[in-house]
């Protein structure tokens, strides 16, 4: 029985130290999201004012909104893509950092696919 035992904590044991990357990659990966997520929030919201600063000189000088909100239009397009495509990026960083952690990562989605 005791070797039963020593054998169980020993398996528990090398499970839990190989598998112990798999929390802290999971909260790096996270953090990764969010940061990206804020960085693009603020890029965009920082891209939003300019356009409403760019339209309201317009505005304010007679020129033509309706052009200028196109222009505007574009770039806040533009800007709102790459973001988003920054946000994508992190996301298959942070799964692929996951995936990396896990032992045997191939054994297990075989095991449940």
């Amino acid at each position: 029985m005791t070797d039963a035992g020593d054998w169980v904590r020993n398996a528990v044991g090398r499970y839990v130290g190989n598998q112990a990357t798999l929390p802290n990659a999971v909260i790096v990966g996270a953090a990764g999201v969010a940061e990206t997520i804020a960085r693009a929030l603020s890029t965009v919201t920082a891209s939003a004012l300019s356009t409403a600063f760019t339209l309201a000189t317009v505005a304010s000088q007679s020129g033509d909104v309706r052009e200028a909100f196109g222009l505007q239009r574009r770039d806040l397009r533009s800007t709102a893509t790459e973001a988003r495509d920054r946000i994508g990026e992190s996301v298959r960083s942070a799964r692929d950092e996951i995936r990396g952690s896990i032992v045997d990562y191939d054994v297990l989605i075989d095991a449940f696919a």
